[in-house]
């Protein structure tokens, strides 16, 4: 029998042994959450692919401004600590 590592063990193992279902239910097995229940539709989709572009825009936009204001070198001087 070959070795897997535990991570593979812990990643792959319990999604194959309970397919459809992702979080079982202890009252019933109706009341399970399945693959297709969980699914967003179309507009939920679009809504969060907008905020996400106008998040990763924003973000970028800071580590650029953030970049150019501490642009340029590190004077060391005698009279600092030197940190």
């Amino acid at each position: 029998m070959p070795r897997v590592p535990i991570f593979q063990q812990c990643s792959v193992g319990p999604p194959q042994v309970s397919f459809p279902v992702l979080l079982p239910s202890t009252n019933s097995r109706g009341e399970s959450i399945t693959i297709a229940s969980a699914l967003a539709g179309p507009h939920t989709l679009r809504v969060g692919l907008a905020w996400w572009i106008f998040g990763i825009m924003l973000a970028l936009l800071y580590f650029g401004i953030v970049y150019w204001l501490f642009r340029g070198k590190v004077a060391q001087h005698a009279d600092t600590y030197g940190h």
